[in-house]
């Protein structure tokens, strides 16, 4: 009987998702701290653990180029080769050689072979350059494989290994054997046979019933190998067999070809794998397939990927926590129901009581639970220091990165939408808003520019602040640029704000080159319209020559909202109880209809836009004059409205469920709840 391991790839898969964000921070960390031994050790144990899992569920290539880079880093470990930038750039090269792996075991994109071998090739030379004994910066892979050394000859040896019954009792574990062979090579466990299992009943805890056939893929010598059968070999059945070496074929790189002729140069070789083209790219310009089926394949990828089942991660505390409330919630109910037995009028004040106590525990239960799906926003600002350093690379500048408030925590769910977003205005930080070092030093500033990222609470919402301290946005390219394409007319008088807003137009673009980072006026309104999706708003803040400041507003979590209930005619809405600064009934001589904007009210000298909700749902109202009517003014991104109502009927916390995602998208409408009367 097999055992069937497919159950357990879910967890393979999240688990190795942690082991490459450990190996990622650490390796930036290393190059700031090349001497940091633990540090060393706490990426190889990463590492290590990826390839062990990856060869358990036959990921040959995931095991492969993990134990290669396993190889490097045990160099570095034992002070074979130095910490140089080369050997951290060749190591996150292939990190994101095995991010790719990763999803595609997954079912999820594609990854190019040769891509992976040359990633497998770049590693090899560093454990060739560590074990000359003469370390070595990186060399260029061609040069490398022409100057005659040779890699380590691989190959499968095959293990049959039925043990003997009285194994455990001696003090011997299969399991260590797995242990020590996984230091040697990829482990593939081929068989594992369960036919001497006895019934439950006769079988003994203390006797071993299992046997294994195993492949192992190292370049050790047999003796090695054999050795880690010594203290078993004893009345077990093993034959090890070494299958005849597997020489790897020889391998160069187009590229490398292409520089060694002298057709091109090293430079443009890097520039050009840079721009590598998405399949679904390259399809589009071989006229193999239309944009439209692209898009439509890409949109059903996406549907899938949703579809899958999710996992997080909780501590133990607050599991805990949630039991001890669910043990109260019993305990209450089960007075309530005692009551009810034997209920009289005279009871009513400690009916009363017991109501109120279960409203408590509803509410804590409610809080704990939502708790449980909060996250350390740390956990979506982990990808950013990678990125600087390849943007500085990449651009020739000098950009520091700080983030603070990495602690505080948000809804997973946001935290998953919200990378993106924030992805897209720190490249925007590197690429357009600091200025090159020659460029900063003319102008008094220090030579290395400073990112910001920090994350707060903010009343019932989290914010997020992207902060650089470049040149600013520049109001009268701004407005001079909005005026070239007919968005505002010349001499309109707008706010720095409304000015500033301009940037999330679609196609609005004040850069003079385009780069392959930004510059070409995609993005910026994603950025905004995705935002404005999860409940929340984009503000801006500048000041020129001197920097910008971007702040998302966020809700904390997108499930659970505080609202006040309105009603107009015979429906009931809701209205975000954060957007609700006031509610009035206006005099007439309070309302006014201005040519261009409408119906408006006068708030206190400010002239507010009025929207008949009424009119916008096509429902009967009770009042149709304002001044008998009651106005609540909401507020968002600056700006505020004026919503007309028949009445207010109170505030309540409920719980929104997305129409888009169930039914289909209505105008003025984000979700539907049901109310605790059955509305």
């Amino acid at each position: 009987m097999a055992v069937d391991l497919s159950r357990f790839q879910e967890s393979f898969f999240t688990e190795s998702a942690e082991h490459v964000e450990t190996m990622e921070t650490g390796l930036l960390d290393l190059e700031q701290r090349p001497t940091d031994l633990d540090l060393l050790n706490r990426i190889f144990r990463a590492a290590h653990s990826i390839k062990g899992n990856a060869g358990m569920f036959n990921f040959t290539d995931i095991a492969g180029l993990t134990h290669k880079m396993e190889n490097v880093l045990d160099l570095l470990r034992n002070e074979k080769i130095p910490v140089t930038p080369e050997i951290i750039d060749v190591l996150l090269r292939a990190l994101d050689g095995l991010k790719g792996l990763l999803e595609v075991a997954q079912g999820h994109g594609e990854v190019d072979a040769h891509l992976i071998k040359g990633l497998e090739d770049e590693l090899e030379q560093c454990q060739l350059e560590g074990s000359s004994g003469s370390p070595q910066p990186v060399r260029n892979g061609a040069a490398a494989r022409s100057s005659g050394s040779q890699a380590p000859v691989w190959r499968k040896i095959t293990i049959d290994w039925i043990p003997l019954p009285e194994l455990f009792q001696r003090g011997l574990d299969p399991a260590q054997i797995f242990r020590e062979l996984h230091e040697l090579g990829i482990v593939k466990v081929l068989q594992v046979r369960t036919e001497a299992l006895p019934a439950l009943p006769v079988m003994d805890p203390e006797r071993c019933y299992l046997s294994w056939g195993i492949e192992l893929e190292s370049d050790v010598p047999l003796a090695k190998v054999e050795g880690v059968f010594d203290f078993v070999r004893d009345g077990s059945e093993l034959t090890i067999v070494d299958c005849a070496p597997q020489k790897p074929e020889p391998y160069k790189r187009v590229g490398d070809i292409l520089v060694e002729e002298g057709v091109v140069t090293p430079e443009q070789v890097a520039e050009s794998l840079a721009k590598q083209k998405n399949l679904g790219q390259i399809l589009v310009e071989e006229k193999k397939a239309t944009p439209q089926q692209v898009d439509k394949a890409l949109q059903k990828q996406q549907q899938m990927k949703k579809g899958e089942a999710a996992s997080i991660r909780v501590d133990t505390e607050k599991i805990d926590k949630l039991i001890n409330l669910v043990g109260e919630l019993v305990i209450t109910q089960s007075m309530i129901t005692d009551l009810g037995e034997k209920f009289t009028i005279s009871q009513l004040p400690i009916l009363q009581e017991r109501i109120v106590q279960l409203e408590r525990n509803t509410r804590e239960l409610q809080e704990r639970v939502m708790s449980i799906r909060m996250m350390p926003i740390g956990s979506a600002f982990h990808r950013f220091p990678r990125l600087i350093r390849d943007l500085a690379g990449k651009s020739g500048k000098q950009i520091q990165l700080v983030m603070t408030g990495e602690e505080t925590e948000l809804d997973k769910t946001l935290i998953e939408a919200i990378g993106d977003p924030l992805t897209h205005l720190v490249r925007n930080s590197a690429d357009h808003g600091l200025e090159p070092p020659e460029e900063r030093l003319a102008q008094g500033k220090s030579a290395k520019g400073t990112i910001r990222l920090h994350a707060y609470h903010d009343g019932g919402n989290i914010c997020i602040a992207v902060e650089d301290d470049g040149r600013g946005l520049n109001r009268e390219k701004i407005v001079k640029k909005a005026i070239e394409k007919g968005i505002i007319a010349d001499g309109s008088n707008l706010s720095d704000e409304e000015v500033y807003q301009l940037i999330f137009r679609p196609g609005f673009s004040t850069a003079e080159t385009i780069t392959d980072v930004s510059g070409r006026g995609v993005g910026m309104d994603v950025v905004k319209r995705n935002i404005e999706g999860l409940g929340g708003s984009v503000g801006v803040q500048s000041t020129f020559g001197k920097g910008s400041k971007l702040t998302l507003k966020l809700p904390l979590t997108l499930a659970i909202i505080d609202g006040m209930t309105v009603r107009v005619g015979q429906d009931n809405y809701i209205i975000p109880l954060i957007t609700v600064t006031e509610s009035i009934r206006p005099k007439k001589s309070e309302l006014q209809k201005m040519v261009g904007k409408g119906e408006v009210v006068n708030l206190r000298g400010e002239w507010v836009p009025m929207v008949r909700l009424y009119e916008v749902f096509g429902v009967t109202p009770d009042y149709c004059d304002a001044s008998e009517a009651l106005l609540v003014i909401v507020e968002a991104e600056g700006r505020r409205i004026a919503v007309l109502v028949d009445e207010l009927t109170g505030q309540q916390q409920v719980v929104i469920k997305s129409l888009e995602e169930n039914y289909r998208k209505i105008e003025a409408i984000s979700g539907a709840t049901i109310l605790g009367d059955g509305q």
